[in-house]
């Protein structure tokens, strides 16, 4: 998926619904997730800074994987709603923290 072929307001949808997805794996793997933020789709700083921390979040997930309190097979099959795994999420808030950056 090229993001950068899309207008800023759906980026920053799409970051939307990705800090959602984030935090529902978080929950789903039994890990603490900081309380969430309102965030308005039109405020790019904001949306930026919140996929941001949601991708320092699931680092810090996936971290715990090689460390003690979760189970890697747990990281790899543990699916949101839409199918996604953690891995998937990861990588695709990564790139859109690159994409945003390349923006400015």
């Amino acid at each position: 998926m090229n993001t950068l072929q899309r207008t800023p307001e759906q980026l920053n949808r799409y970051g939307v619904i990705l800090v959602a997805q984030a935090r529902e794996l978080a929950e789903k793997l039994g890990q603490p997730v900081p309380p969430a933020k309102d965030l308005d789709n039109k405020d790019r700083a904001g949306v930026e800074d919140a996929v941001s921390e949601a991708h320092e979040l699931l680092a810090d997930v996936r971290m715990k994987v090689w460390g003690d309190g979760l189970d890697p097979v747990a990281w790899e099959r543990t699916k949101i709603d839409d199918g996604r795994t953690g891995e998937e999420i990861f990588e695709r808030l990564g790139d859109l923290i690159h994409d945003f950056s390349r923006m400015t």
